[in-house]
């Protein structure tokens, strides 16, 4: 797809990598993992996260090879996933709540689970469902997405650094 869009006249692109997505509210919530699973720290699937890093290091590996084929096409790698991993084990750092992965915006599952906010018979938006007070204290929305400020957090980590192998903003 890169190369398409190189084709097509793109000079700037940013190809995001994935979320570790053994920290997300949905997969907590669905799945019953052995203790052992779970990161001690973050409270995350380990093997979930474990395919995300990995799905990231092959992007990576494969963009430093496209580089050099385009000399004049800034091809960036956007992380996704280390800011997400310091959410969860840093999160007063960026304004968070230190909590388990919890939705902001959903209904309690079993109980159980409840603490992960996330039930996929009352998500976000439906019937049941009730938003926290205040959303820039959680890093998800709702169990699947990213709440605005996690976002922001991200995006400013992208155009300045050190969410991405090269900032998208360049200092002159």
């Amino acid at each position: 797809m890169v190369q398409e869009l190189i084709a097509e006249g793109a000079v700037d692109l940013i190809v995001p990598g994935v979320m570790p997505t053994g920290c997300f509210p949905v997969y907590l919530n669905m799945l019953d993992m052995p203790a052992h699973e779970y990161g001690a720290r973050s409270g995350c699937i380990r093997q979930y996260n474990t395919f995300s890093w990995v799905h990231n290091a092959h992007l990576k590996r494969a963009l430093e090879k496209l580089r050099p084929k385009y000399p004049n096409v800034r091809i960036i790698y956007g992380d996704y996933y280390t800011p997400v991993v310091q959410f969860m084990l840093q999160p007063e750092k960026f304004g968070f709540y230190k909590q388990l992965p919890r939705a902001c915006c959903g209904a309690p599952g079993s109980v159980a689970k409840a603490a992960y906010n996330f039930n996929v018979t009352a998500k976000c938006g439906e019937p049941g469902a009730t938003a926290c007070a205040d959303p820039t204290t959680h890093w998800s929305w709702d169990g699947i997405h990213l709440t605005e400020a996690a976002y922001g957090h991200i995006a400013r980590g992208w155009l300045y650094g050190p969410f991405a192998d090269q900032p998208i903003v360049q200092s002159s």
